[in-house]
C-alpha cells in the first residue's frame, strides 16, 4: 500500500509545486492533501471535506485543481492572483468530516430502526432476522409493498416466543391497508371488479371495512358477469355489512351469494358468523358445518368464534361456553384460558387500587 505521509525533504518541492507558503508548513491536513493530489490518489469519502477546508482558507485555486474544474497550468496562473492574510489555518467543523457524518448516519438509522420496532411492537430480534426483518418493517412503515418472498418471511420466521411476525397485530393491519389501498385504486384506474372485491377483503382484515361500502354501493350490477363473480361480490359486500353492524342486510347478501353458488364455502362461512352474532347457536353451527364440508379450514371457523366470543356479552359467551364444552375442546379450551386471564387481569386490578 501507498504511503500517505511526505517526508521533510520532499515537501519543499511539493508546497513550491503547490504555492504554499512556509508558514503553512506545520498542516498535517494541509500535506496529506498535496500528497494524494500529486499521487492522483485522492480518498474520495474525504474529498469533500478536503475542498471544504480549502475553501475556508482561501485556497481557490488549489479547491478547483482538486475538483477538476481547473488543469495545472490554469492553477499555475490563477494561484499567483491569490492574496492570504490569515496566518493559521481555519479546520472545517467535525461535523463536516465523513467519519463524523458517517457515524451520524448510523445512530440516526439505530434511531429511527428503534421508533419502527416500537411501532410494530417487535422487541427482541434474532441477530440472522435482523437485517431481513428489518428491511421489510421500513417498508411496510413507509406505507410500501412487499413481495411474497418478503410476506412468506414474515409468515415463516417467529419470535421468541414462537409468534409468527406476520401476525403481530399493527404489522397484520398495515399489510391489510397497504394492500387494501393499492387494489382501491386498480378498481379506480380500471374498474375491474376483482380489483374491488380483493381491496375489500384487505380493508376487512385491517378492520377498515368503511373504506370500500361507498364503492361496493355504486357497483353496476349489470357488470357482474358470471355467477362466480356475483357470489364473491355479495359475500364481500355482505362482509363488510357484518363488520359495520348491519346484521340484517349481511344476512341478506349472504344468502344471495350463496344463492349463486352453492359449492362455494365462502358465503356458508359468511352465513355461519352472522348467525352466531345474532346468538343463533344452532344455525350458525349448521352453515358452518356446511362451509367444512365444502372445503373451509377448521382455523377460519375457530378464528371466527374467538371474534364473536370476545364480542359478546357476558349472557352469551356463558352461552358459548356451555355450547362448546360438548362440541369443540379446541374452542372451549380457549374460552377457559381467557376466563383465567380475565380474572387475573381483574385481580391485579382489584390489588391496584388497594394500594393507592
Amino acid at each position: 500500500m501507498q504511503s500517505t505521509s511526505i517526508e521533510s525533504n520532499n515537501f519543499d518541492s511539493l508546497s513550491q509545486k503547490y504555492s504554499i507558503k512556509k508558514s503553512f508548513y506545520d498542516s498535517e491536513l494541509l500535506k496529506q492533501i498535496i500528497l494524494e493530489l500529486d499521487q492522483k490518489s485522492i480518498n474520495q469519502r474525504m474529498k469533500e471535506y478536503y475542498l471544504s477546508f480549502l475553501k475556508m482558507n482561501g485556497f481557490y485555486a488549489l479547491h478547483d485543481l482538486l475538483d477538476s474544474q481547473i488543469d495545472y497550468d490554469q492553477f499555475k496562473e490563477r494561484v499567483i492572483l491569490e492574496i492570504r492574510t490569515n496566518k493559521t489555518l481555519i479546520i472545517p467543523s467535525v461535523f463536516e468530516h465523513p467519519d463524523y457524518q458517517k457515524k451520524h448516519q448510523e445512530n440516526h438509522k439505530k434511531e429511527v430502526n428503534k421508533k419502527i420496532r416500537a411501532y410494530f411492537g417487535v422487541r427482541y430480534i434474532e441477530p440472522k432476522q435482523f437485517k431481513p426483518l428489518m428491511s421489510v418493517l421500513r417498508k411496510l412503515h413507509n406505507k410500501k409493498r412487499i413481495n411474497e418472498a418478503e410476506k412468506a418471511f414474515l409468515l415463516t420466521e417467529k419470535d421468541e416466543n414462537g409468534e409468527s411476525y406476520f401476525n403481530y397485530y399493527n404489522i397484520y393491519t398495515q399489510y391489510h391497508l397497504i394492500e387494501g389501498s393499492y387494489y382501491l385504486d386498480e378498481y379506480k384506474k380500471h374498474k375491474n371488479i376483482w380489483k374491488l372485491i380483493n381491496a375489500s377483503g384487505h380493508f376487512r382484515k385491517a378492520k377498515e371495512p368503511e373504506e370500500v361500502k361507498e364503492y361496493l354501493e355504486t357497483v353496476d350490477k349489470k357488470r357482474l358477469s358470471s355467477l362466480k363473480i356475483e357470489s364473491a361480490y355479495f359475500t364481500t359486500y355482505g362482509g363488510v355489512n357484518r363488520d359495520l353492524g348491519n346484521l340484517s342486510q349481511a344476512l341478506e347478501f349472504a344468502h344471495t351469494a350463496h344463492s349463486k353458488r352453492e359449492d362455494d364455502y365462502r358465503p356458508c362461512t359468511l352465513l355461519g358468523a352472522i348467525y352466531f352474532d345474532l346468538e343463533d347457536i344452532e344455525k350458525g353451527q349448521e352453515w358452518f358445518t356446511k362451509a367444512k364440508l365444502l372445503g373451509a379450514d377448521d382455523h377460519a371457523f375457530i378464528s371466527e368464534i374467538k371474534g364473536i366470543y370476545l364480542k359478546a356479552s357476558k349472557e352469551y359467551q356463558i352461552k358459548l361456553e356451555n355450547y362448546f364444552k360438548y362440541e369443540n375442546k379446541d374452542i372451549f379450551n380457549w374460552i377457559t384460558s381467557q376466563k383465567k386471564k380475565q380474572k387475573s387481569k381483574s385481580k391485579n386490578a382489584y390489588s391496584s387500587d388497594e394500594l393507592k
